[in-house]
């Protein structure tokens, strides 16, 4: 099922959640850390896309060790099969060209996959870009949407047609100029995106002008706000420079007031669920949990909310 048909079904509060899968551990392993946060049914569970294999252990003395990580199709195959849950996974522009992204999306598919995240992908400049790929996320998007209409990634009638639910990424908080931002967004949605999911954000206010602007461009799809946990000193620190993501002055200083981890994990847990309660109070049916914490404080959250 598509997550938009679902979400027209629904009633009450409904929570969704990205999972990260950690290197080094199985599939079964991996998604057992989150049993007892899929016995509550989310709407739909992320699945971010990650290399094969990655480095763990680093520690500026010692080489990084590389680990395999579970890969994206046997995550969709288990979250179907034994939790009877939708995946979502994410699909991106940075290093695939438009074959090996059709590839991908025909195993998905064929897997029971039904809805996905297209995402443009970190840009990294130590890396040269694969021939042909998608430069924007709007363009993955008319690529999917291509698909379901049965033409193959040259423009030619393909043998086969999927079904997929387009959802696209929105940003809140933009490293670029906010108005510009939402028209990029808008271009995803013409392209044929039918739903949004946000960054995560730490302060309401900020989503709800977002919002706002997103429906005054226009914008009427579906648009599932992002929140985190904030429960580590070192993820704080980056939060600024790599996910562009400001720290209410409010919530910086309860984290400066706490003395140790305990009180740094109750206030974060505590910041989630206010942040969240007033989401559902202003009739956004669902809240969606990124994995930035540990599966054990976001069963924290949700026992709180539901």
């Amino acid at each position: 099922m598509h997550i938009t048909e679902l979400l027209k079904q629904t009633t009450g509060r409904q929570f969704s959640l990205e999972i990260l899968p950690k290197p080094g551990m199985s599939t079964e392993e991996n998604l057992l850390l989150y049993q007892k946060i899929f016995a509550r049914k989310p709407l739909f569970v992320d699945v971010p896309y990650h290399a094969a294999r990655s480095n763990s252990g680093f520690s500026g003395e010692k080489d990084s060790v590389l680990k395999a990580r579970p890969k994206t199709k046997s995550l969709a195959e288990t979250l179907i099969g034994r939790y009877a849950l939708m995946p979502q996974p994410h699909i991106l522009c940075t290093g695939f060209t438009p074959e090996e992204t059709e590839t991908v999306l025909l195993q998905l598919h064929q897997t029971g996959v039904r809805n996905l995240l297209l995402l443009r992908g970190d840009i990294s400049g130590d890396k040269a870009p694969k021939p042909r790929q998608h430069a924007f996320a709007y363009q993955l998007v008319e690529q999917v949407k291509k698909l379901n209409n049965g033409i193959n990634f040259r423009n030619e009638k393909s043998a086969f047609k999927t079904d997929f639910c387009i959802g696209v990424g929105g940003y809140p908080e933009p490293a670029e100029n906010f108005e510009l931002s939402v028209q990029y967004l808008k271009q995803k949605v013409a392209a044929g995106a039918d739903f949004i999911i946000t960054q995560f954000f730490f302060d309401n206010s900020r989503f709800f002008a977002f919002e706002k602007a997103c429906r005054n461009a226009g914008i009427s799809v579906p648009i599932f706000p992002g929140i985190s946990p904030l429960v580590s000193l070192n993820l704080l620190q980056k939060l600024p420079a790599f996910f562009k993501v400001s720290v209410p002055a409010a919530l910086q200083r309860q984290i400066n007031n706490c003395t140790g981890k305990a009180e740094l994990e109750e206030t974060g847990i505590h910041w989630a669920v206010e942040q969240a309660s007033e989401l559902y109070e202003k009739e956004f049916k669902c809240v969606h949990f990124f994995a930035l914490s540990p599966p054990r404080i976001l069963e924290q959250v949700l026992s709180k909310l539901f």
